[in-house]
């Protein structure tokens, strides 16, 4: 957990303590399997991004290349 999701948990919290419900919590196993078994655009474009970006190691034109896309589109869509 990182200090960001913490401070954000403290500010939205409505009690004196925190709890599980403070928190968002989705691990990267169920937003991937959620992607894999949606037919939601989005989150598949998504799951398809991240994997080009972890194959070309961060390379923004190797990632655009993987996807068949420009490198223009593939800042557009992380920025989004």
């Amino acid at each position: 957990m990182t200090d960001q999701q913490v401070k954000r948990a403290v500010i939205l919290s409505s009690g004196s303590k925190l709890n599980a419900n403070d928190f968002i919590l989705q691990p990267a196993e169920i937003k991937r399997k959620n992607a894999l078994e949606s037919l939601n655009l989005e989150l598949i474009e998504q799951e398809a991004i991240e994997k080009a970006l972890k194959r070309s190691r961060g390379n923004i034109n190797e990632a655009a290349e993987l996807l068949g896309i420009t490198r223009f589109s593939l800042y557009r869509k992380i920025k989004k």
